[in-house]
């Protein structure tokens, strides 16, 4: 899920009100997709017990997105996974190689806003809503 700030009327008070508006992100064959992501297990200077890390990898949003967010997580096509997860991967030149060809190409819609709470569940957060 992404968000955009808008703004709208509450009709109590006839205040405008910011709010961010989500939309769900996705390929357009709405298959699952792999994020970019690297993982450590840093071992403090102290020695004591070590610490499994990791981060998912982010860059400016690609223009199919772009209205949406700002920034977007590296997706890496489908051909592309079994080769990031390759142990024998190493070093920024070849990871840059393969970060490369990240798939760019997604479709958004607005949803309502009662995703935002993460007490929601169920189908009907992820349903195309019309802003109109």
């Amino acid at each position: 899920m992404a968000s955009k700030k808008k703004e709208r009327v509450d009709s109590a008070p006839g205040e405008v009100k910011a709010y961010k508006q989500p939309s769900v992100l996705r390929r357009a064959d709405a298959q699952p997709f792999c994020f970019g992501g690297l993982q450590s297990l840093w071992t403090p200077p102290d020695g004591g017990a070590s610490l499994r890390t990791c981060a998912i990898l982010t860059r400016a949003a690609p223009a199919s997105i772009s209205s949406v967010h700002d920034r977007a997580p590296i997706v890496l096509p489908d051909e592309l996974v079994r080769a990031w997860l390759d142990p024998a991967l190493q070093g920024a030149p070849a990871c840059e190689e393969l970060l490369a060809h990240a798939q760019t190409q997604f479709v958004h819609f607005p949803v309502r806003t009662l995703v935002n709470s993460a007490k929601a569940e169920g189908p009907e957060l992820v349903e195309p809503i019309d802003l109109q």
